[in-house]
């Protein structure tokens, strides 16, 4: 997984209940860079975090802005359970160790939950 940094004048394309959208233009890269700003500054003021990762989009997101404002101050956990691909787990390891994130481990059975199982 690679995440990129937008800039003004990329162009986003978004899939939204089907259809696909374009956004472009300084507009939407400022109110990105607000947005950015925003969570940068959220974070400095927790001044720790221990983020649950599944080195899916959102996760990764948030623990690539998490190290770059805490450094060593972030962590990834993730919990580990016979449903995990392996790959996914592979990709959650290799994603930390690449940075330098400390990466807890966590051995989970969401099937001892009752509410788990009733979802299911």
């Amino acid at each position: 997984m690679k995440i990129q940094k937008i800039t003004e004048g990329d162009i986003l394309i978004l899939k939204v209940e089907g259809r696909v959208d374009a956004i472009t233009g300084e507009d939407f890269s400022e109110e990105l860079k607000d947005k950015l700003k925003r969570l940068e500054e959220h974070l400095k003021e927790l001044g720790s975090l221990a983020v649950g990762f599944s080195a899916g989009v959102d996760s990764s997101f948030l623990l690539e802005v998490a190290h770059k404002v805490l450094g060593d101050r972030v962590i990834a956990v993730t919990g580990v359970d016979s449903s995990i691909p392996e790959r996914e787990l592979k990709e959650a390891k290799e994603f930390c160790k690449d940075r330098g994130i400390k990466h807890v481990l966590c051995t989970v059975d969401p099937m001892k939950n009752e509410e788990y199982r009733k979802n299911g």
